[in-house]
């Protein structure tokens, strides 16, 4: 999806309202976006990741399977980051 689309779709940020336009992105941002497309309880998700980087052209020289569950680990790890992250905020620490 185009940033152009994705902007209408939600709001466009200050920066481009007031016609100035950031090139860089925070941490928050990242962790924003992050959160409309995971969820951390969906073991589909993987599946569904390694699906789209065969479309674009991933390959596996052994078992697929591996590949998926790496994600899953990868979607864990992501998931905990998060959950400290939004701890943090909460008691300061951040």
């Amino acid at each position: 999806m185009r940033l152009t689309s994705r902007l209408s779709q939600a709001g466009a940020s200050s920066h481009f309202r007031d016609g100035m336009c950031s090139n860089s992105i925070s941490d928050g941002d990242f962790m924003n976006c992050n959160l409309h497309f995971c969820e951390p309880s969906n073991s589909v998700e993987p599946s569904k990741l390694w699906e789209v980087g065969k479309q674009v052209g991933l390959i596996c020289q052994g078992d697929e399977e591996k590949v998926v569950k790496e994600y899953l680990c990868l979607e864990e790890r992501d998931s905990e980051v998060l959950k400290n992250y939004e701890e943090g905020k909460k008691t300061g620490q951040l």
